[in-house]
């Protein structure tokens, strides 16, 4: 696969690269957030919009990533 967009590919594996990165990044922060939350740190909705993120690049992983 080329890193060039198409209509048929309009992601590139450049951006599964980012979104892996953003996910794994995402899952320090959930480790930092329930030490907060332990902790007795109120975080707002932080948890809940880290959460929405999550699956949203999750589901963009699954829709144009299936398998890797």
């Amino acid at each position: 696969m080329t890193n060039e967009t198409s209509e048929s590919a309009p992601l590139t594996d450049e951006h599964l690269t980012i979104l892996n990165t953003a996910l794994s990044a995402a899952d320090a922060v959930e480790s930092l957030i329930e030490r907060a939350r332990i902790a007795g740190i109120d975080l707002g909705d932080l948890p809940e919009q880290l959460h929405t993120e999550v699956d949203r690049a999750r589901n963009i992983k699954q829709a144009f990533f299936p398998g890797r």
